[in-house]
């Protein structure tokens, strides 16, 4: 009987032990971490000081491009981003075509558009038809993230 007891006290000091030590563990201290998340996509309008607008002239029925427009990344991976181009005024949808090209103007860029890490170049195709409304126009380019 005194064994079974012995091993009984055992059992029980190592099971406390445990219990004992797992509560010394978990309670070395806790930390808690901040940060800011800053916009990792800008806009740069190439050669301009000015990174907010831009004009272009054409005549109905010229294809148009808008300055060289930089997409800075200053993250360190890809970022997924849809653009959209709209018409503010001046005209509609039947007066000009508007799509994003790439650096060399070649190939047109579908949504979403992939901004690598080391950045990109793109331009805005402007595609007035020949019988477009005269005068001024106003477009407005939009980055939203995917």
């Amino acid at each position: 009987m005194k064994q079974k007891i012995l091993i009984a006290s055992g059992v029980l000091i190592v099971l406390l032990g445990a219990g004992i030590g797992t509560a010394v563990f978990t309670s070395y201290g806790q930390i808690t971490g901040y940060t800011t998340v800053d916009q990792a996509l800008t806009l740069d309008i190439m050669g301009s000081s000015n990174d907010i607008n831009y004009t272009i002239n054409v005549k109905q029925g010229e294809i148009g491009y808008s300055p060289r427009i930089k997409l800075v990344n200053s993250g360190s991976s890809a970022i997924p981003v849809n653009f959209t181009n709209n018409i503010i005024s001046g005209g509609t949808s039947n007066d000009v075509t508007m799509v994003m090209v790439n650096e060399g103007k070649n190939i047109t860029l579908d949504n979403p558009v992939t901004v690598p890490a080391e950045d990109a170049y793109v331009y805005i195709k402007y595609d007035f038809d020949p019988a477009a409304n005269v005068g001024n126009y106003v477009f407005e380019l939009n980055a939203i993230p995917v």
